[in-house]
């Protein structure tokens, strides 16, 4: 099999396509994980620091938002277990932060129930947590749940010289923590549906499976060295394709500006 450079094995489901309709699932915003404190941290009072993002601070979001998010800050399983029963060595189990849940199938069920899903960037951009964030990355497009990403130093995501991610995912500092049941909700659904998308287009493009990953990777060589892309041939046009007269449109007034709220990267300047 490949082993992709995003830190795990590719999905072997990679037909899996989800449905863009309806646009809002049962719940607004979700998450599975757990916080690992370290002996350092431990005497302090949790707040929202500028790398930091603490339970207390999600606890307090998940009771101003009510039953629209569904943030599960307690993990029913040893958080220092990902998958197949590997461990987290001592030196990364000593690194606070955050450790997703190890059940893949409840994570994916919570993913397919989220219209968004919290993604909160690791203090260390390597090891298990790297990893964790990462898949939880993929599995967002794969199952067409927004990712929101709490930035903490700005790490370059995946393939990023060839891939516009503000086009997929909404990125924040981590000390917007607390205002995200404010900004969700004055997501519009065409907002939602357009991001939705482009997580899929992304997901069968570039991720869905080992020849798509080889092929971005060739691309973003070719990228570097500044080689030109392959040109695309010209369709080939039957006598039975009939080009429409031009049609001419009657201007209209139109607002000036229809959102209330443009924070999400889809509107922003």
């Amino acid at each position: 099999c490949l082993v992709s450079p995003l830190g795990g094995r590719l999905a072997d489901d990679s037909t899996h396509s989800f449905k863009l309709l309806p646009v809002f699932r049962p719940f607004l915003l979700g998450f599975c994980g757990q916080e690992h404190v370290s002996e350092k941290l431990k005497s302090r009072p949790g707040s929202v620091s500028g790398h930091f993002v603490s339970t207390h601070d999600l606890t307090e979001l998940q009771r101003r938002a009510g039953d629209e998010f569904s943030l599960q800050l307690k993990c029913s399983i040893d958080v220092s277990v990902w998958e197949d029963g590997v461990a987290v060595p001592e030196a990364q189990d000593k690194l606070p932060g955050w450790f997703l849940c190890p059940n893949r199938a409840r994570q994916r069920d919570h993913l397919m129930k989220s219209t968004f899903t919290l993604l909160i960037e690791p203090l260390a951009w390597s090891g298990v947590q790297l990893h964790q964030f990462l898949q939880q990355l993929l599995d967002c497009l794969r199952y067409g749940s927004v990712p929101v990403i709490l930035r903490t130093f700005s790490y370059a995501l995946p393939f990023e010289e060839v891939i516009d991610w503000s086009q997929a995912t909404m990125m924040l500092p981590a000390a917007r923590a607390p205002e995200l049941n404010f900004i969700l909700a004055n997501i519009y659904e065409d907002d939602v549906v357009a991001y939705r998308r482009q997580c899929r287009f992304l997901w069968e493009t570039y991720f869905s499976g080992a020849r798509t990953v080889a092929m971005t990777l060739v691309n973003v060589v070719r990228h570097r060295l500044g080689l030109p892309a392959h040109p695309l041939q010209p369709a080939a046009l039957g006598h039975h394709l009939v080009i429409p007269a031009p049609i001419s449109y009657t201007p209209l007034p139109s607002p000036v500006f229809q959102q209330n709220f443009t924070y999400d990267s889809l509107h922003r300047w």
